[in-house]
């Protein structure tokens, strides 16, 4: 159950109708900004819906034996080209719930792409991206023999691809790192975002991916010294105070292992390629987009983690 749970990595952004006791304010200054309100009735009639007199007439004389009356039919009926989508859209919360989040001493750390980190650097693979894109690449000699490596877009790079993606053409700036909070500090079961903004990349996402790859940058060779060696253990290891076989090989010291095992070229280069592949291959909201723009919402995003 715990391991399904961890890579059970997704966010909830349907509301929950418990927001008012989940839901926490981003700002801890927002008692500053509150002002004393008016609680005076209003002269202003409530803004309801009312029946005419006509309407509450057929609504008294109808007939009992036939179908159920539907209010409905008082209204137009919709043009033909109204879209399905805005007339029923369920309300989105303003503190969506994520799973698969696990808590450490080290801060909430997404267990989906940190185990996805080091599946992929057990199965190493250097794919072409034109064997992967929708588009033909052969005739482009730059980018025939281009390859994103199964590790970086299983982490860092896919994630960065699609902040990249999604909020570099609709946003003025990119936002990366949305933070969160458990239900309870005690019994912590269930983990919200402080809001529903920035939500492609978390804050808790961001420190699965830099576990993910600097865990994939040993993993082979821990597995080839010791075969037994067991997933539960290296975790135990990482996330304690032991680290694994080295004392430097621990979560406390992400920031530094981090700058050890990736450099910023290598991160813009895999992002880049990443966002190729899923500007080829997925349904954007503003639609494809052309390859300059690609590159430079990539180059944003990697500079926005940086």
């Amino acid at each position: 159950c715990t391991f399904h749970s961890m890579i059970s990595s997704a966010i909830d952004t349907l509301e929950r109708g418990d927001e008012s006791s989940t839901c926490r304010l981003e700002s801890s200054n927002y008692s500053r900004f509150r002002y004393r309100r008016n609680f005076q009735r209003s002269e202003k009639s409530p803004d309801v819906e009312t029946l005419t007199p006509e309407q509450i007439e057929i609504i008294k004389h109808a007939n009992p034996d036939s179908d159920s009356f539907d209010p409905n039919s008082w209204y137009p009926p919709l043009p033909s080209n109204h879209p399905d989508l805005a007339r029923l859209q369920m309300p989105s919360s303003k503190c969506p719930s994520e799973s698969g989040i696990i808590k450490t001493a080290w801060g909430e750390v997404s267990g989906g792409p940190l185990l996805a980190g080091i599946a992929a650097a057990l199965q190493p693979q250097n794919v072409r991206i034109g064997d992967l894109m929708r588009r033909a690449w052969e005739t482009r000699d730059s980018l025939s023999s281009v390859t994103v490596d199964n590790k970086w877009i299983a982490t860092l790079a896919g994630d960065l691809a699609e902040v990249a993606l999604r909020q570099g053409p609709s946003k003025e700036t990119i936002k990366i790192g949305s933070p969160g909070h458990w239900n309870s500090s005690h019994t912590p079961q269930y983990y919200f975002l402080n809001n529903d903004q920035g939500l492609e990349f978390t804050k808790a996402e961001v420190r699965g991916d830099i576990d993910g790859l600097i865990l994939a940058s040993k993993a082979a060779d821990w597995y080839n010294s010791i075969p037994s060696l067991r997933l539960s253990q290296i975790f135990d290891m990482y996330y304690s105070d032991r680290g694994v076989f080295n004392e430097s090989i621990r979560a406390c010291n992400r920031k530094a292992l981090f700058s050890e095992v990736v450099d910023k070229e290598t991160i813009f280069a895999q992002t880049y390629r990443a966002a190729m592949v899923f500007n080829s291959n997925t349904k954007l909201p503003k639609g494809t987009l052309s390859d300059e723009k690609v590159e430079s919402f990539s180059v944003e995003a990697v500079n926005e983690l940086f």
